[in-house]
């Protein structure tokens, strides 16, 4: 998971989670995971802060950060 930007050919880049520009946002899947009582595995792909971003994940998915 994180966000990325798309061109007209597909695919362009990951970002992290601090872009405000591109989506898809975090906070609906927590919703939707939480809503639905599921455990998946959520892999980051952010560019150059997966673990801040993974970690920030985690924290919002168990409740220790607010959405």
């Amino acid at each position: 998971f994180s966000k990325i930007e798309f061109t007209a050919q597909g695919e362009k880049k990951h970002l992290t989670f601090e872009d405000t520009v591109y989506g898809p946002d975090f906070e609906p899947l927590v919703e939707a995971i939480l809503l639905e009582g599921v455990f998946p595995r959520i892999i980051c792909e952010s560019a150059g802060t997966m673990a801040e971003d993974a970690l920030a994940m985690k924290r919002k998915l168990f409740g220790l950060e607010k959405i």
